[in-house]
């Protein structure tokens, strides 16, 4: 008997869920470790600490050419085989981090002013981010290509739980600072890339391979494609710490992120629909563009309440989690709220067109949110000083997601009336997912209890 019309979609909305569930938690420690990193280290320390994260975080990615989403993207279609594919990427990974590596400890030692923001040494030390980040990124997209949605949770967890007990340790404890927080974060993802390792070779039959060119190809050539996108996404959204990382003080650099952390933390919704989303559409062409409406319909409910929520109580937040010292960065979170709305349907959308091969699409929007992310940013600053880099950010996200809407209805024929206006069948639906998510942790809750 065939599965009825609803399964794939049905089944999608569970896994969002499932990965959701893990994305709270995610937060919550993401939340608990920059309300550590606030209290203990200040808006100057905390201002430190961004550009050095910053730095580690961004610079591998400039060095792997957009490889990560290209390994995810053939092994999820099935064009390369899982230890083909992450072979590849895992040699890419580590090749492209050398090099960054090398040429950062030369950057580091210049007089750049954004290399003045921090000590040397912390500079230093953030190199190891850099495989650190890569490697676990690498490894985190190939489980979720192969839906391994609860494995990847687990490890997140264990992950994100690990960095928060290490950030109370190295600051609360030992009074470490921003070196402290540094070793958490190479510590953690270390740990979670290896927790990602073995679930792949374990459950998903990886054993690393010398690869063949023939291997090597399609994730080059994708890459270099979506690589304009991939960096440009990435730079969009720390574009304002890298461009105050040049021209303000430490504290305002420090309001700043802790705001833009803050306030991303809501698009938890999107990414864990993004995540389970991209397997359904691969391997369903045929109800793809049915499945993306639906999951930007639900990325604008959930999203939205959260942002109203968060606008409501920013002021006694902040006051709670960041300390007093930051209230200045209050108004920047009511400026970037409407922006990350638009952030979450962009989303769902570079997820579709990744998946039918147009990354070019998704370049194109990236850098045009880009160019006004960066040129709003030196339009506004003389007058308004930091809160310019609220203003540009939020005003690119919308740029962006706004050429993205309109090659999309160009592309599937589908109206914005079409695609947002809710539907009782999504009623229908997500009480179908709450069910299959009920059975589902019933199934594995009983599971452990046997081997128990």
């Amino acid at each position: 008997m065939s599965s009825p019309p609803s399964e794939p979609i049905s089944q999608a909305v569970a896994d969002s869920a499932i990965v959701l569930a893990t994305r709270v938690w995610f937060v919550v420690a993401n939340i608990g470790t920059q309300s550590m990193l606030a209290w203990m280290l200040l808006p100057g320390g905390r201002g430190s600490y961004a550009v050095c994260f910053l730095f580690g975080t961004l610079f591998g990615v400039i060095f792997t050419i957009g490889t990560d989403r290209a390994a995810q993207h053939f092994v999820m279609t099935k064009e390369l085989s899982v230890s083909q594919g992450a072979s590849a990427a895992t040699i890419i990974a580590v090749t492209g981090s050398t090099i960054a590596m090398g040429l950062g400890w030369f950057l580091i030692h210049t007089q750049i002013s954004f290399f003045q923001k921090a000590e040397i040494s912390d500079f230093e030390l953030s190199l190891l981010l850099i495989p650190s980040y890569i490697l676990n990124i690498f490894f985190r997209l190939q489980l979720s290509g192969l839906r391994r949605f609860v494995s990847r949770a687990i490890i997140t967890v264990v992950q994100t739980t690990t960095n928060l007990l290490l950030v109370a340790l190295f600051l609360g404890f030992l009074g470490f600072g921003v070196t402290g927080a540094l070793w958490a974060q190479v510590i953690s993802l270390s740990l979670g890339t290896a927790l990602l390792v073995r679930d792949l070779c374990v459950h998903c039959g990886f054993r690393f391979i010398v690869p063949r060119w023939s291997h090597f190809r399609p994730i080059i050539h994708y890459g270099a494609r979506y690589f304009v996108a991939r960096l440009g996404n990435m730079v969009d959204v720390q574009l304002g710490v890298i461009l105050l990382g040049f021209i303000a003080t430490e504290s305002e650099i420090g309001l700043f992120s802790a705001a833009a952390a803050l306030s991303l933390r809501t698009l938890i919704f999107s990414e864990s629909i993004e995540i389970s989303m991209l397997p359904r559409i691969a391997s369903d062409p045929d109800r793809r563009n049915e499945i993306v409406r639906r999951s930007l319909r639900y990325s604008s409910l959930f999203t939205g309440l959260t942002l109203v929520l968060l606008v409501l109580i920013s002021a006694p937040l902040v006051r709670i989690l960041l300390s007093p010292g930051f209230l200045p960065a209050v108004p920047m979170i009511w400026i970037l709220a409407p922006g990350i709305l638009f952030q979450g349907w962009a989303m769902i959308l570079m997820g579709h067109f990744r998946v039918i091969n147009r990354p070019g699409f998704t370049s194109w929007s990236i850098w045009t949110g880009l160019m006004t992310n960066g040129l709003l940013f030196f339009a506004l600053y003389p007058a308004i000083g930091v809160s310019a880099a609220a203003w540009s950010m939020s005003l690119g996200f919308a740029a962006r997601t706004l050429m993205l809407l309109a090659s999309y209805q160009r592309t599937s024929g589908a109206g914005l009336l079409q695609t947002f206006w809710p539907r009782r069948e999504d009623i229908a639906f997500i009480r179908t997912a709450l069910g299959r998510i009920y059975v589902r942790l019933s199934t594995i809750g009983r599971a452990r209890h046997e081997r128990k």
